[in-house]
């Protein structure tokens, strides 16, 4: 499927963008931009999730080759411009871990936006 909205930022329900911190500046205050498609998958795909630390959860443990196998993916979603070509299985891991990092704001536009772009 070929998302083509991966710089649309991710809008709160009053349209309002989301923000995150990309770095801090001189004096250690953190510089925010607004949220978009690319970062919240990027995100997603890097993070440690509880889920998934948990032997008793729905996750379970991740291999070190499904952690290099998500870097990846992460690494190609970050280097892509506007649009990416992801199979359906890329796209249901992504959903699934959006799901667990996110807001459920956050994950309804996005989800939206992965649909959206894959039309």
């Amino acid at each position: 499927m070929n998302i083509n909205t991966l710089n649309q930022k991710i809008l709160n329900l009053d349209g309002i963008p989301f923000q995150e911190t990309v770095s801090k500046n001189e004096k250690g205050e953190p510089v925010l931009d607004d949220l978009t498609l690319k970062g919240v998958m990027v995100r997603a795909l890097t993070e440690d999730h509880a889920q998934e630390r948990c032997p008793h959860c729905q996750g379970g443990r991740v291999t070190d080759i499904e952690k290099y196998k998500r870097y990846v993916l992460a690494r190609k979603i970050k280097d892509a411009k506007d649009e990416i070509e992801l199979q359906a299985e890329e796209i249901a891991l992504i959903k699934k871990l959006i799901n667990w990092l996110f807001l459920v704001s956050v994950v309804g536009y996005a989800f939206d936006l992965i649909e959206k772009g894959g039309k």
